[in-house]
């Protein structure tokens, strides 16, 4: 099984660029900028966790939520319901702008690392 094309450097990359958002003192651009990174990295994270999926032998095409169920199954992460919340954050930052909705994604943004940084892990143990 060839897992080498899974892109972890690419997931790794958004994940630090998006801590480094997170760093900086929060003011409306700095909001946008944290939640356009929040979606490159939960999108990457789907991105991933499905050629990972297809180079384990389950080829058949999963949306986001199912690839983050079918993960969970295999272990790669342990808190499904928190991935299942950050899909339906970055889908609803990508097709709606409100003050009140960037508030509540920008919030998830802050919970993502810690996940996005243990997928990663389980993603190198099993390369």
């Amino acid at each position: 099984m060839d897992r080498s094309d899974i892109q972890l450097a690419e997931l790794k990359r958004a994940i630090t660029r998006l801590k480094e958002a997170l760093a900086l003192p929060k003011d409306d651009i700095v909001r946008d900028s944290v939640i356009q990174r929040f979606e490159f990295t939960v999108e990457l994270s789907w991105k991933v966790l499905q050629r990972y999926l297809k180079a384990s032998g389950i080829s058949e095409t999963l949306s986001p939520k199912n690839t983050f169920r079918e993960a969970a199954k295999l272990s790669l992460i342990t808190d499904v319901e928190a991935w299942l919340r950050f899909v339906d954050a970055r889908n609803l930052s990508s097709h709606t702008y409100k003050e009140s909705l960037a508030e509540e994604v920008y919030a998830s943004a802050r919970e993502i690392p810690p996940q996005a940084d243990a997928l990663v892990k389980s993603l190198e143990r099993e390369a």
